[in-house]
């Protein structure tokens, strides 16, 4: 027998059913050789063409396979969700993490000044529409850490200091059913924080188990242990709201009192953004004031858009999917005397989406909705590329908007891109703790945000964690 002059060539096995080796004549084994030699003899036939050979077709059939799987990605804008899977993430310990146990955050913010943290913590987790039927008011606490050490500096019940004004103010608490506890912020100088609120009232002599009306408060603090309880005259001093957008009371922190604005201001302001001006009143900005994909800072003063940290919400009840933007923040001007509470919705319009016709858009509650152009390239790529998911995230841009965090709930990661060309700059992994079941549950409305001046970027949890990434983790500005 000849050896095997080419491994290349094509090989063919001829089985040979042995039976009972013993019994079987001598020579099986040596029949099956001539037939076994004659197909492997390089004499039999010329060399296969070389692209016939094994060796070399596995390697161009796999290179023309990955070739075409980067080209997919690359073209359906999926590039970003294949890298967030497979691309090894930084260590969690490059964010300054405090976990608070076993807590419900409902609101959080790091002041400018990025030395406390403020966290509006309370006893539920949801909303508690049937609270009055248990007889007590739904307590919170607002609570002070170093930003650095994660010590507590302090903590301060809301519930009975509420209450006791409302009781100065002679309105009878046993018609306040609850309170509804908005959201937590810092002036701009970091020596206020104040806990917006809602009363619910129901007298206790109704049938009625829902709330007939609200009216709204500030809880204010001066640093470090004065507290003022400020509550709105009447509804009517509220701007005009709209099924989208909403304006809440425009308080003049030093007095207590509301500040009348315009009738549907943000409307008018949807594309332009906002600015205040010296009186306590927001307005549109000067043409030009916001240049490039800037969206501001709600802290400094000065002038804002609408792409706030949000949300995305996805409607699957048109021809063609619709996206719609969430958003709420506190607005303070300049020298801090002046604070709002935002909310709006708008319809986020893509490249070469087609229009929809009226009636579709009011069929899908999307006609009163104003449309904004999505903001910039990373966010459109990420509407494209994710089906499934994009309710669990929370988005936010930095001042300057020319970078974009998202946190992935699901994944339970941190990815920032590079909001012009849409490129995955860092993912970083997010230490969620699982203390409270309860408020895992709405860990995908958590407060993201960076600070004015674009160096900090601050995760608040629903469950209790908080994180910050400073330095070098964070694009340079």
């Amino acid at each position: 027998m000849k050896p095997y002059e080419d491994d290349d060539d094509d090989m063919e096995l001829e089985i040979v059913d042995l039976g009972e080796f013993e019994n079987e004549p001598k020579d099986v084994w040596k029949s099956s050789l001539p037939s076994r030699e004659k197909s492997v003899s390089p004499d039999s036939h010329g060399p296969l063409p070389l692209w016939r050979r094994r060796r070399v077709q596995v390697p161009f059939v796999t290179a023309v396979f990955c070739v075409g799987l980067v080209a997919l990605l690359l073209t359906s804008g999926s590039w970003s969700w294949f890298a967030s899977k497979f691309v090894p993430q930084p260590s969690i310990t490059s964010a300054n993490t405090l976990d608070m146990g076993e807590s419900c955050i409902n609101d959080a913010e790091l002041a400018p000044n990025k030395e406390v943290i403020a966290v509006m913590e309370r006893d539920y987790c949801y909303l508690p529409s049937l609270s009055r039927i248990e007889g007590r008011t739904g307590n919170a606490r607002l609570k002070l850490f170093d930003a650095h050490s994660k010590r507590l500096l302090g903590q301060f019940a809301l519930a009975n200091t509420i209450l006791d004004i409302v009781h100065k103010q002679q309105l009878r608490t046993e018609d306040v059913s609850d309170i509804y506890y908005l959201t937590v912020s810092w002036s701009p100088d970091s020596k206020k924080v104040i806990c917006a609120f809602q009363l619910a009232l129901t007298p206790r002599s109704s049938m009625f188990v829902g709330t007939l009306r609200t009216l709204a408060g500030l809880y204010v603090l001066d640093l470090p242990k004065q507290a003022h309880i400020y509550l709105a005259t009447d509804e009517s001093s509220a701007a005009s709201p709209s099924s989208f957008m909403e304006l809440g009371l425009v308080w003049d922190v030093l007095t207590g009192t509301q500040i009348p604005q315009a009738k549907r201001v943000l409307e008018t302001s949807a594309n332009t953004g906002l600015q205040w001006d010296g009186q306590g009143h927001l307005g549109q900005p000067p043409a030009g004031t916001l240049s490039g994909i800037d969206v501001g800072s709600v802290h400094s003063g000065e002038p804002f858009t609408f792409w706030q940290p949000g949300r995305v919400q996805v409607v699957d009840m048109t021809p063609e999917r619709q996206y719609v933007w969430s958003a709420s923040c506190v607005s303070w001007s300049r020298d801090g005397r002046y604070m709002a509470i935002l909310y709006w919705q708008a319809r986020i319009s893509l490249p070469g989406q087609a229009p929809l016709a009226p009636d579709v858009l009011k069929g899908a509650s999307l006609d009163q909705l104003p449309v904004l152009p999505a903001h910039d390239k990373a966010l459109e790529m990420l509407l494209r590329s994710q089906s499934k998911g994009l309710e669990t995230k929370t988005f936010a841009w930095r001042p300057d908007g020319q970078v974009l965090a998202m946190y992935d709930h699901q994944g339970e990661r941190l990815s920032l891109y590079n909001a012009n060309t849409g490129a995955l700059w860092r993912v970083y992994g997010v230490s969620v703790s699982d203390h409270n079941d309860e408020a895992a549950d709405l860990i995908a409305s958590s407060v993201l945000q960076w600070t004015p001046d674009g160096k900090t970027l601050f995760l608040a949890l629903r469950t209790g964690s908080m994180q910050l990434w400073q330095g070098d983790v964070l694009p340079a500005w």
